[in-house]
């Protein structure tokens, strides 16, 4: 939706996408350079289908929306869930459970096959794919993976030599969204950098960056550093370590926190501002909660594998170690009724605007985050 001077009307329908019987509406995405919509549907049957609409068009008005247009359609079964859409890329990234990564290129229809590793029953819930430079960055409830990206076009750098690179997490992360990856290059090294806003049920609302670093004298490197939390109450508990350290007693920690459920999360392409959608057990009032971060919070990092210390006036005991972590300052910006349900939402990284969204069809723009 968007503004209509002519109409007078603050919001008109832009572009229209109605849904035959029997499909679902899967994912969407935004083209790198924020100019093309790319919306996902999948039939019961499990054929996919690949729609596009350009967005900032000023021929759509009220009277003519704009049309979606497909642009490709897949038969893989109902197995092979879709987890990422990378158009400048033209690849699917989906994955069949407990099984392996698929990676389809919808022009040239040629495939590629990752097999994952399960060394926990949770790991083969994949909760999101994406392509980070010549890996694939797997998101799992109980791990973080970088898994080579397979060869299967000209256009893609060999990744044949590359190992798979992996990060345990102790607590459960059960939702996950991604901003856009920052690329770097200086002298030898070359990085990729991702940030995820993630929920679990039991560790709450964890903010942290994901660093793939790639060295030409040296193997390449996954750093996962956490740069906030939020919970409701609740104690500190270690967030994870990287494969092959010391357990340090971290994932023997029983949780006794009480944190809200989370519909829903959204972060900016940048990863300064984002907001989730929340309630208590019992409560049928819903929250929108929001964040903004300086670029400067984005550079003061926490290694997740390091400083367990004690609370102001807490004894550090053997067995349980207390993580220090900067608190994340999420803000209570607008509250509504459940009897709409509305558990979507998006922010606007360079106006602070959130968009919420209800299962029914009902719109909410929220001005704006501060």
């Amino acid at each position: 939706m968007t503004s209509d001077p002519d109409e007078r009307k603050p919001w008109f329908l832009y572009a229209c996408f109605s849904l035959p019987q029997n499909w679902i509406l899967y994912d969407y995405y935004l083209s790198a350079d924020k100019s093309v919509l790319y919306v996902a549907a999948c039939r019961t049957s499990g054929l996919r289908f690949v729609y596009t609409v350009p967005l900032g068009m000023k021929q759509a008005s009220a009277a003519f929306p704009l049309l979606f247009e497909g642009v490709t359609e897949s038969d893989l079964g109902m197995q092979y869930m879709l987890r990422c859409i990378h158009p400048e890329s033209s690849l699917l990234l989906m994955y069949e459970f407990a099984s392996s990564i698929v990676v389809l290129n919808w022009k040239t229809r040629q495939q590629g096959i990752v097999p994952i590793r399960l060394d926990d029953p949770e790991e083969a819930w994949i909760v999101a794919l994406q392509l980070c430079g010549p890996f694939i960055l797997s998101f799992t409830p109980r791990s973080i993976e970088a898994h080579p990206l397979p060869c299967i076009s000209h256009s893609l750098r060999p990744t044949h030599h590359l190992p798979v690179l992996r990060h345990r997490i102790a607590g459960p992360q059960h939702q996950v969204t991604l901003s856009d990856v920052h690329q770097s290059c200086r002298n030898s090294e070359e990085t990729y950098a991702v940030y995820v806003l993630a929920h679990g049920l039991h560790s709450g609302i964890t903010y942290y960056k994901v660093t793939i670093t790639l060295l030409n004298d040296a193997p390449p490197s996954l750093s996962v550093d956490l740069i906030g939390k939020y919970r409701t109450i609740g104690i500190d508990l270690p967030f994870g370590r990287q494969e092959g350290s010391e357990d340090a007693s971290s994932e023997s920690s029983t949780p006794t926190m009480r944190t809200g459920f989370v519909s829903h999360l959204s972060l900016g392409s940048t990863g300064m501002r984002g907001a989730w959608v929340e309630w208590e057990r019992g409560s049928m009032s819903r929250r929108v909660v929001a964040f903004t971060l300086n670029p400067s919070e984005l550079l003061v990092e926490k290694s997740l594998d390091e400083e367990f210390k004690p609370h102001d006036g807490e004894s550090r005991t053997s067995g349980s170690p207390k993580l220090s972590t900067p608190h994340l300052e999420g803000k209570c910006i607008w509250e509504y009724d459940a009897q709409d349900d509305m558990p979507l939402c998006a922010v606007s990284e360079s106006t602070g605007r959130i968009v919420i969204g209800s299962g029914s069809g009902n719109v909410q723009l929220l001005e704006c985050i501060t």
